[in-house]
Formats: C-alpha cells, structure tokens, sequence
C-alpha cells in the first residue's frame, strides 16, 4: 500500500483521486474547498485509508504544519501529486522539502510552458516530475482539456513514471485558446 498525497484533488484531479482511493492505496487529500472534500467522505464513508485535510496553500504556515500532522499520524508519503497555483511557491518548495522522500508529480498548467516566461520556480529533488496541462485542436479549433483527459494523463505518467509528460499539445503555443 502507498502512501499518497494529493494536493488539488477535488477539482480537476478528481478522478485522480478517485483512482488511487480505489486500488486501496492510503491517501490524504487537501483542498481548499471543505465541500468538494466531503464528495469523498459520501463516497467512501469507511475508508479507514482516506484522509481529508480542508488547507488553502496559499497560508503557508497552516498548510504545513497540517501535513506535519497527518506525516506524524500516519507516516511519510511515498508519492506526492501538486496542483498548486502560481503564488503558492514558498509553500510548494516547503512542502518538497517536508516531503523530499516521495516521488514528487508537479502538474503544472500550460502557462508554465510558456516560452516567454520563466514562472516555474526551482526543484532541486531527485524524485521530481513534471506534468504540463496542454490543449486539444479539433476541427481546427483549440481547445482546454476536460477534467477527464487530465485525470486520465496523470494516471498515466505516474503509473509510467515519466519525469517530463505533456497531456494534450502545448505547441505550436501560439494556437492555445
């Protein structure tokens, strides 16, 4: 069994989270939005291996000392998930640092890759991946992706263990919607 850290798994990532929940694994989810979690709560209601933490990371002080919490209730985590909004950099970098153990999968949206801007701040950590939100272009049209194509990559570039992982396209970078 894993130990798994979802940050952000309620939104988008949500059947993320529902996946790994589903093979049993031990995980802690954080989110800022206390109902969003309670979907969790309602559908696996005696998941003794299911942790809900209702944090906003952006108060870096409360976030981490929830995590150093749940870490010394239930043990460090082996795989730590992040989808966590630009201005939230010194609680990321705390949190990798807290964590620096696990294998860390950044999900990042597509404005990370920007080629005109550097807003990605620095990870020095062996364990760390990176997972770049793109676009779709149908009928010559582009588009977001769905909560599902995004879910459905991360799966897929944690269960392959890619350290780099485009869901969708990011170039040419002038079509993105």
């Amino acid at each position: 069994m894993k130990r798994i850290l979802i940050i952000g798994g309620t939104g988008m990532l949500k059947n993320t989270s529902t996946h790994f929940i589903s093979k049993d694994d031990d995980v802690t989810i954080i989110a800022r939005n206390k109902k969003k979690l309670d979907y969790f709560a309602n559908q696996f209601p005696n998941n003794r291996h299911l942790h809900l933490i209702s944090q906003d990371y952006f108060d870096t002080a409360n976030f981490i000392s929830s995590l150093e919490e749940n870490i010394k209730t239930y043990g460090n985590f082996d795989l730590v998930m992040m989808w966590m909004h630009s201005g939230s950099e010194n609680s990321l970098l705390r949190l990798i640092e807290l964590t620096k153990n696990a294998v860390h999968y950044h999900i990042k949206g597509s404005s990370y890759y920007n080629p005109e801007k550097n807003n990605s701040p620095d990870v020095y950590v062996n364990n760390y991946h990176e997972i770049f939100l793109g676009f779709k272009v149908e009928n010559e049209k582009s588009r977001w992706l769905t909560n599902e194509e995004i879910s459905c990559g991360v799966i897929e570039a944690v269960e392959k263990e890619n350290k780099r992982t485009v869901i969708g396209q990011i170039e040419p970078w002038e079509i993105h919607p």
